[in-house]
């Protein structure tokens, strides 16, 4: 019930759970991080950066469903657009891709994969704007990868696509129901 929805964000040090103060009220979708005190969530509003000290706002208001990120300053977001954050700023990435992605997932800075509604996927090898593909009709919600040449694709009604570095293909598996996370 979004009534009781809370926007927290608890971080482990390996003995206690601290509640980190948030800096909004809206839902957070995703978080990624390179150690306790660098972390970015995405939510309804935003991107936003912890520090350690507390969280700032790093991104125009927009709605982001999923972040990736390569090391400590190079960020890619997917939501309503596709963002890659480096040391000049963000960048609006040009896609021709429709309706929310929900999904983003590198193995490098040029080698990106997003992924969402409509079947619609997209991959980014260095230039603009992202190679566009429509597999299937499924709303694809997750991405995983353990390489360029092993990444995964699950969704809606069961689907699972694997992409083996030359050819993106369908798995067949058993569930039939929505998949809502891949990792390997």
């Amino acid at each position: 019930h979004d009534d009781d929805y809370r926007s927290d964000t608890w971080v482990f040090d390996g003995t206690d759970w601290t509640l980190l103060t948030s800096i909004t009220t809206a839902h957070l979708n995703a978080l990624d991080g390179t150690a306790p005190g660098n972390l970015i969530a995405v939510g309804d509003d935003g991107a936003y950066r912890f520090h350690g000290e507390g969280w700032r706002d790093v991104i125009h208001r927009s709605h982001y469903l999923d972040i990736w990120g390569v090391g400590d300053d190079v960020l890619w977001t997917a939501g309503s657009d596709v963002r890659r954050h480096d040391s000049a700023g963000w960048s609006q990435i040009s896609t021709a891709l429709g309706g929310f992605m929900y999904a983003i997932w590198g193995s490098a800075d040029d080698d990106v994969w997003v992924a969402g509604q409509y079947g619609n996927i997209g991959h980014y090898t260095g230039s603009t704007p992202v190679d566009h593909l429509i597999i299937g009709t499924a709303d694809w919600q997750d991405i995983w990868g353990s390489g360029e040449d092993d990444v995964w694709f699950v969704g809606h009604g069961g689907s699972v696509l694997h992409f083996d570095g030359t050819d993106l293909e369908p798995v067949t598996t058993p569930y039939t129901d929505d998949w809502y996370a891949v990792w390997g």
